[in-house]
């Protein structure tokens, strides 16, 4: 259940880049009639998505990257699996699996790799490094 909401989610949602200085999420109705999101918007409901399917472990992570631009992802873990999911790269749901360590360093998002977690939450849980 959880590869077909990512799964729809790259198929049909559209990754548009926030260009505001005004940061604010959209509502899961204005991703699914307006069919675009930002990063940030992908990720929420993703991550809402997964936690509505009874994935307590899923987490929005934001992270600065190399470049110094932030970007927001979700992981989880499945059967003892890292998993990291990025729905506005539309990468394969299989793309960033395995060992943890591995994967965030196998992991860049428009050519630049993590440089560090700022901060991470769910439903239940908000945690920043900074």
């Amino acid at each position: 259940a959880a590869k077909d909401v990512y799964d729809h989610l790259v198929r049909e949602i559209d990754y548009v880049k926030a260009d505001m200085d005004l940061n604010f999420w959209l509502t899961p109705a204005e991703i699914l009639k307006e069919k675009v999101a930002d990063d940030e918007d992908l990720a929420v409901f993703l991550c809402a998505c997964l936690y509505a399917l009874g994935d307590e472990k899923a987490e929005v992570i934001i992270a600065e990257l190399e470049n110094l631009s932030t970007h927001a992802f979700v992981v989880t873990y499945y059967q003892g699996l890292f998993l990291l999911l990025d729905p506005s790269q539309k990468s394969p749901f299989e793309a960033f699996v395995g060992d943890m360590k591995k994967v965030l360093q196998s992991y860049a998002f428009e050519g630049s790799s993590i440089k560090r977690f700022l901060y991470k939450f769910n439903a239940r849980d908000y945690e920043r490094f900074i």
